[in-house]
């Protein structure tokens, strides 16, 4: 039988499974012609030509078979697709896992309104965690000096030139490896660290090299709207009260003060009522009564208070 070259690539492409409708249609008048007898189907021109058959037996040609092969493709595929989600879901599920037990690995101190305490470390640190401040602290502490703050808190770093402290807030990472400071990190509010004695390196998260050294009474505020915080001098006596229990106002606003008062000694309600805008209160209170320090700024200012338990109301002042 000779066979046409167009015919002998129209049989490689059937061979191959690969045969468009137009070409089969082809291929099954030829098939058909050849024996006499027409077994396609013209509405089904997908279908080959029955006497195909004929012809593979003749000729000794190695059909592919399609339905293997597309089954073949479809569990390689499954294949495929298994191990894409397995190993998805797996790192998926392995990063879960760390992230809970990157939690776990730390412990968790919080002070409410008006409580102010100390936490001595393994490592002999000492921790001064102030109001409304939560500091989290690694577990393994001795190897990884690590804490988390969201609050203020002061810090008496014991040296350790191979396990630097490394306390963690917004955005912010401040590294020592023996010195005081502190860092107030309130949330929506700029961060500020303040250094008391030795040095204190500040860089910002993620990897940014970029950061500030700071020393002996440098403080840096860092605002959400800023990239990074510039350095100025402080008064120690003054940022580092609170540490002793000590509340110092310099030329503050009495409404400010009032507000602070109310935080402090975490007073339920505070109403002021026509207080004189113009009214600035300066004083030193060192482990005092609230009601010490109110009959203090009564006689500065002519104001008139009433305190009953938690609640305090305030008017009037003649400053």
């Amino acid at each position: 039988m000779i066979i046409p070259q167009k015919i002998k690539y129209l049989i490689a492409k059937e061979l191959r499974g690969t045969l468009t409708q137009e070409e089969r249609l082809l291929l099954n008048k030829w098939y058909d012609a050849q024996y006499g007898e027409t077994f396609s189907r013209e509405g089904l021109p997908d279908l080959p030509s029955k006497n195909f058959s004929r012809l593979e037996k003749e000729m000794g040609l190695a059909r592919t078979n399609t339905t293997i092969r597309v089954w073949v493709g479809m569990a390689a595929a499954c294949l495929v697709f298994f191990l894409v989600f397995y190993y998805q879901n797996n790192e998926l599920t392995e990063n879960i896992v760390s992230q809970v037990e990157a939690e776990n690995m730390f412990e968790t101190v919080q002070n409410g309104r008006g409580i102010r305490r100390s936490v001595t470390l393994v490592d002999g640190s000492i921790i001064y965690l102030n109001s409304h401040s939560t500091i989290e602290i690694h577990k393994k502490f001795s190897i990884n000096r690590i804490v988390r703050l969201e609050g203020e808190a002061y810090f008496e770093v014991a040296k350790d030139s191979l396990h630097p402290f490394i306390v963690h807030t917004q955005d912010i990472e401040t590294r020592v490896l023996g010195t005081a400071f502190s860092v107030q990190a309130f949330k929506d509010k700029p961060q500020v660290i303040a250094v008391k004695e030795g040095k204190v390196n500040v860089t910002q998260a993620g990897g940014n090299t970029y950061g500030q050294t700071l020393e002996r009474n440098d403080q840096m505020v860092v605002s959400t709207e800023a990239t990074f915080g510039t350095i100025t001098k402080i008064d120690p006596q003054l940022v580092f009260a609170w540490v002793e229990g000590t509340i110092i106002f310099d030329r503050k606003p009495l409404r400010e003060v009032l507000n602070e008062l109310s935080e402090w000694y975490d007073l339920e309600s505070l109403e002021i009522e026509a207080i004189n805008k113009n009214c600035i209160v300066t004083g030193t209170y060192p482990r005092m009564k609230l009601v010490d320090i109110l009959e203090s700024i009564k006689y500065a200012t002519g104001i008139t208070y009433e305190l009953n338990g938690k609640q305090l109301t305030v008017k009037n002042g003649n400053c």
